[in-house]
């Protein structure tokens, strides 16, 4: 039976250097659909097609300057308000990893692209977990760095309290790299596990969990463990718990219903909003985005003081604890088959498919705290789990230099060819 397509790219720019290794000391990248770099910026949505922003995001002119080449444009679940980037109007998009599969979202394309060994590293964004659940699902490194510390203008917008520009990649050292590109006071540095204190929230975070997520990530524990890191049980307390989903989908709803209308005016897009929101193809995100305004004044101020609070939380948990970061499985389950149910189950207990991939990721992002997911291994039929670590916030260098010494105790996923993928993009 033929494999399906991959849809990965919505626009590839230079075919001829896919899948190529670095030359001259450069690297190729992919950039998510929604991100102006002087090609198509479409978010994956029917009425941009085509369309080229008027500015380019300073993250990439940064890399582009540095001497990296831009090759593809990385397709998306539509306009960024998805986990799955199954895209009704540019393909769903596959999973390498394991074909037929989500690849998770919204930054599906750019988590597929690296997997597949297309280019060397690509960008994505986050609002809730979009760098994060790629990054898991597809068994690559997803760096999403503290919210503020990349310019994530000219970025067709879901939340200015949590978007943020992230980096894909297959190991720590080449996020590095690409971070220095865009903090140039950065300088990695070695370190060891031995003596890391690293909290284990199991609480809210280990609980419920996937069988073979819970295999997977108790063994990367144990390896933390023998490598000399020190693992602290210590939780969040319960009222950390209380509503933080439905209050963080009122957060992001509020503000991108007043955040597209102004990205489209200040970039010369070629449709209104009320247009844009007339072709939107997904039935969800048309449903989402054209009733926000029902989202109350009362309800937005009371989301924003539990990002208040959630802040607090954060910092309180790290400081009080003396941790240098947190470890928790990434998601709570592995990559599902498409099309991807409107709810699972995971240990008896129902979610929406959406709250069950953001449950592990949109906390941090509500906290604006660094965090990468790394890849810890493989379940019994072969998907990747994602292992994330999570640093106080602006602690983005010892982060970052704390992954690649987790990712060198972690097992190695086998890598790709892109051979194997290039007559289905």
């Amino acid at each position: 039976m033929a494999q399906s397509k991959m849809n990965t790219f919505t626009q590839i720019v230079r075919a001829d250097l896919l899948g190529k290794t670095p030359f001259d000391g450069n690297m190729t990248f992919a950039v998510k659909a929604n991100t102006g770099c002087g090609y198509q910026a479409s978010a994956a949505t029917p009425s941009l097609r085509d369309w080229v922003p008027k500015n380019q995001s300073p993250i990439v002119r940064s890399l582009v300057d540095s001497g990296h080449t831009i090759v593809a444009i990385a397709n998306m679940h539509e306009l960024a308000f998805g986990i799955t980037s199954e895209n009704p109007a540019y393909g769903d998009v596959d999973n390498p990893r394991k074909s037929g599969y989500i690849p998770g979202g919204s930054s599906g394309g750019s988590a597929a692209s690296v997997a597949m060994n297309a280019v060397s590293f690509a960008l994505g964004t986050d609002t809730g977990g979009s760098m994060r659940i790629p990054a898991a699902l597809c068994g690559v490194v997803g760096y999403r760095p503290t919210t503020g510390l990349y310019d994530a203008s000219v970025v067709c917008p879901l939340s200015s309290t949590t978007d943020t520009i992230g980096i894909f990649a297959h190991r720590v050292d080449t996020v590095q790299r690409v971070h220095k590109c865009i903090v140039h006071s950065y300088s990695p540095e070695p370190l060891r596990l031995h003596g890391v204190r690293l909290g284990v929230p199991r609480r809210y975070y280990y609980n419920p969990l996937d069988s073979e997520v819970s295999r997977v990530t108790e063994a990367a524990l144990q390896s933390l463990k023998s490598n000399g890191a020190e693992l602290v049980d210590v939780d969040f307390p319960l009222e950390f718990a209380d509503k933080i989903l439905d209050d963080f989908f009122d957060l992001i709803t509020y503000e991108c219903y007043r955040l597209i209308p102004k990205y489209l005016k200040e970039q010369n897009a070629p449709v209104s909003f009320d247009e844009l929101c007339q072709q939107i193809g997904d039935p969800t995100v048309k449903e989402i985005i054209t009733t926000a305004d029902k989202i109350s004044d009362e309800q937005y101020q009371y989301a924003q003081q539990r990002v208040e609070r959630i802040r607090r939380l954060f910092d309180d948990y790290f400081r009080t604890n003396k941790l240098d970061a947190f470890v928790a499985p990434t998601t709570i389950l592995p990559t599902l088959k498409r099309p991807s149910p409107e709810n699972v189950q995971v240990c008896g207990q129902e979610f929406s498919t959406i709250y069950a991939f953001v449950h592990n990721t949109a906390p941090q992002a509500s906290a604006g705290v660094p965090c990468i997911s790394l890849p810890s291994g493989l379940t019994s039929d072969g998907r990747p789990v994602g292992l994330e670590l999570v640093a106080p916030k602006a602690m983005d260098s010892k982060l970052l230099n704390l992954a690649a010494a987790v990712q060198a105790v972690l097992p190695s996923l086998p890598q790709l060819s892109f051979d194997d993928f290039k007559d289905r993009l």
